[in-house]
């Protein structure tokens, strides 16, 4: 990584890691024309948890929308950055409108470069 043309140590890219990135996307089927949910970059350590926990959800009950829900449980935050879903709302969270929970688990797999944009077209989410 590189900062203005300087190598950035160790400690320094370490340090970056707790800045807070949000952005929003829209969801009208969790709140009405003009809603929007904040997403926000996971860590490295979240992001292999949500694929690991997801993978096991779906095998053992064959349900993709699991695993886009075990994705927005970890991505949706409020302003704050906290989780705006528990764990154990997975599966109320499975039962809300499929558009929405694709909508914001691309978004999220985006933002956390799982997912590039064209291939958001192309391609469900994945479990490790």
């Amino acid at each position: 990584m590189s900062n203005n043309g300087r190598m950035l140590t160790g400690a320094e890219i370490l340090a970056s890691g707790d800045k807070l990135h949000l952005e929003t996307v829209p969801t009208p089927e969790w709140g009405g024309p003009g809603t929007s949910t904040y997403i926000i970059r996971l860590s490295g350590l979240e992001a292999s948890a949500a694929q690991k926990v997801a993978a096991a959800f779906v095998e053992e009950n064959g349900m993709e929308g699991a695993l886009m829900a075990r994705w927005c449980i970890l991505g949706c935050v409020d302003k704050a950055g906290k989780p705006i879903f528990k764990a154990e709302e997975l599966e109320a969270l499975i039962k809300t409108p499929m558009a929405a929970l694709k909508r914001v688990t691309f978004a999220i797999m985006k933002l956390n470069g799982i997912m590039k944009e064209e291939e958001e077209t192309e391609k469900k989410p994945v479990a490790a």
